[in-house]
């Protein structure tokens, strides 16, 4: 027997009709320490709000007073995070910035371990929480370092809707950052020389490009990075 209700369109027509969850973002802490090594854990940091769709996002920087370094490797809950976009070619630069993403459904809090190539002297951290991305892989990224300006500059293509998180490090600590773009989410010092500067942003407009950038009143070597997801 047919039912009245759906007419001659049927069930799965009305299912074609149900709008899918748009992703969202959380910011959620941001931690700076200053211990001058390799390894920097960062024990029971917080997570956020559990969800069955909730990737971490992590952001890091990192400064080293006397040679140039990379980020090699970042672990959530002892979970290989992916690298989306790294500062780490830029060899002339003796701060790194980062960013990482992982899968993590559950937990409250979990160990968040940075990996550097060599013993550094700061490293620091900034932690968002997303929900109902379609996919890990960004749709665009940007990074950039300065030696002689204070200025990062990030832009790129958005679409309305899109989750856009950035991250910059600056080798002096103590020094405001101005975010264009995206809106401060923290400034945290990571140790006496260094400090990093977390961002994100919501598009509520698309944008061909978005412009982004992050400028500090006061540097020397300044690095940066951003990711657009979806």
């Amino acid at each position: 027997m047919s039912n009245p209700f759906l007419g001659s369109f049927g069930p799965a027509a009305l299912m074609c009709g149900v709008d899918s969850v748009p992703p969202s973002l959380v910011y959620v802490t941001s931690v700076g320490l200053d211990t001058n090594l390799t390894t920097y854990t960062f024990s029971a940091a917080s997570m956020g709000t559990e969800g069955a769709t909730r990737k971490i996002i992590i952001g890091v920087g990192a400064e080293d007073a006397l040679t140039s370094f990379t980020i090699n490797s970042v672990t959530v809950g002892g979970v290989a995070a992916a690298s989306v976009v790294t500062t780490s070619a830029d060899t002339g630069s003796l701060v790194q910035s980062g960013l990482f993403i992982v899968d993590l459904p559950t937990g409250a809090t979990a160990d968040v371990v940075v990996t550097l190539s060599e013993a550094c002297t700061s490293c620091g951290i900034a932690i968002w929480a997303a929900y109902d991305l379609t996919s890990s892989t960004p749709a665009a990224t940007a990074s950039q370092f300065q030696t002689s300006s204070a200025n990062i500059v990030l832009s790129m293509n958005v679409l309305v809707g899109d989750l856009i998180v950035g991250v910059s490090t600056n080798e002096q600590s103590s020094n405001a950052a101005t975010w264009a773009g995206l809106t401060e989410d923290a400034e945290t010092v990571m140790g006496a020389e260094a400090e990093i500067s977390a961002a994100s942003h919501t598009a509520i407009a698309a944008a061909t490009p978005l412009t982004i950038g992050c400028d500090w009143d006061n540097a020397r070597d300044v690095t940066g990075c951003a990711a657009v997801f979806r």
